[in-house]
């Protein structure tokens, strides 16, 4: 209790030296530069590199008993007006713009009725395929959709559809969780925002400014030792794909093990994220021709410049490149240790994003290749990705899946009330 009193008092002071800090002005409505992780996202996209072609977009199905397609749309129209980054434009000089009025057109309705339980499911699995890859045109403003399938006995099953352009991981938990809340109780009057996502990133720009450049000298020193992807047995040179899909295999660890996992984990002095990541490794390890490799790991930041930080929606996200060595001939524990230790350092030095280290490992090394396309995300830590109210309004998704231009391999892991899917 004494520790967490401790960190409390200091988080008050940093916290209030932030709010009280003089924070950048900017035009709203006036096109802004991509973050780091837009930009990748936005140059994947469009071909820029190998293996693209596809957009980076999240895309969720739930069935739900007895929705009210109007009520639902309403909340959905309520969630765009207060979220600025649902009403992102991606211009084609590389920029972003927010409109003041959203392209969405309200809930598509697919309709059922006088068809057999067979046709329903073959309708059901073409409307999945065409949305669950569907490439949202966000030069017009396309990056959020809901739609509802309307199926017999009052089921209904809403598609929920986002472009990764706007929307980290805990920006998704913000959205559905506010459009639980509208959906359910809609006399109710959420909290106002009042800060946005252009605006931190006019902050993060000058605040990180020294940060940034002693980041950038701690990489440059180990660029020359850093290693390249993993290189694994394909089925085919990525060069020569026409039509780009992804597919979801899933495991699950039920609550019980979960907690069993943690415990071990507190016992050795290491965290879930370090042990499941080296795990990983070891298996990447054993199918690559090289025993030191590559691996993205995503880190979702939020600096605290102003009190609404936490409240909006946007990507935050940065990378580490992890160069994973699985050559040593040493315990788990022991490689899980010096896997926490190392990344807990190049966490330390991530004002110099990892997109700007694979642009400097791709010039030293003279190549095209895709540097780092084997991919770690953990989102442990942060809570049920769904949350309490959306489970309790809508119900558990049924079926997920998201998609990233340049990557071949995501590892994701995430904790939800059934324990942890993999």
């Amino acid at each position: 209790p004494t520790l967490t009193a401790w960190w409390d008092l200091i988080c008050t002071k940093k916290n209030k030296n932030f709010y009280t800090a003089e924070l950048a002005k900017v035009e709203k409505y006036m096109p802004f530069d991509l973050a780091p992780m837009q930009q990748a996202y936005w140059l994947g996209a469009n071909g820029a590199e190998l293996s693209g072609a596809v957009n980076a977009h999240y895309y969720i199905e739930i069935d739900a008993q007895s929705i009210d397609p109007l009520l639902l749309q309403r909340a959905v129209y309520i969630l765009i007006e207060r979220h600025d980054m649902l009403r992102a434009r991606f211009l084609r000089d590389g920029r972003q713009l927010i409109s003041p009025e959203t392209p969405w057109k309200g809930i598509t309705l697919h309709k059922f009725e006088g068809l057999s339980d067979q046709e329903i499911s073959i309708k059901l699995e073409e409307i999945r395929v065409r949305l669950s890859h569907r490439r949202m045109d966000t030069e017009a403003g396309e990056v959020f959709d809901v739609q509802l399938s309307l199926l017999p006995n009052n089921v209904c099953r809403i598609h929920i559809s986002v472009e990764m352009l706007v929307c980290d991981a805990q920006s998704f938990q913000i959205i559905l969780t506010e459009l639980a809340r509208l959906y359910g109780w809609p006399s109710e009057q959420l909290p106002s925002v009042n800060y946005s996502f252009q605006e931190y990133l006019a902050n993060i720009s000058i605040r990180q400014m020294k940060r940034r450049e002693e980041a950038r000298l701690y990489w440059q020193e180990k660029l020359p030792q850093l290693p390249v992807r993993p290189y694994l047995p394909l089925a085919l040179n990525p060069n020569q794909l026409k039509h780009q899909t992804i597919g979801r295999r899933h495991h699950r660890i039920d609550p019980q093990d979960f907690g069993t996992l943690g415990l071990r984990c507190r016992e050795k002095g290491l965290t879930i994220p370090s042990i499941l990541a080296t795990a990983f490794a070891e298996v990447v390890g054993a199918w690559s021709e090289e025993q030191r490799f590559l691996i993205n790991m995503p880190l979702f930041e939020r600096n605290e410049f102003h009190p609404d930080v936490n409240r909006i929606v946007g990507d935050f996200t940065n990378i580490v490149i992890f160069a994973a060595d699985v050559s040593r001939e040493v315990s788990i524990t022991e490689q899980a240790r010096q896997l926490q230790l190392q990344l807990a350092t190049d966490i330390s030095h991530s004002a110099y994003s990892g997109l700007d280290v694979l642009r400097d490992l791709m010039r030293s090394k003279g190549s095209d290749m895709l540097m780092a396309p084997i991919v770690f995300t953990s989102v442990i830590g942060m809570g049920d990705l769904y949350g309490a109210d959306f489970r309790r309004i809508f119900g558990n998704p049924c079926w997920t899946i998201s998609q990233t231009p340049q990557v071949w391999l995501d590892c994701q892991v995430i904790e939800d009330d059934r324990g942890l899917l993999i």
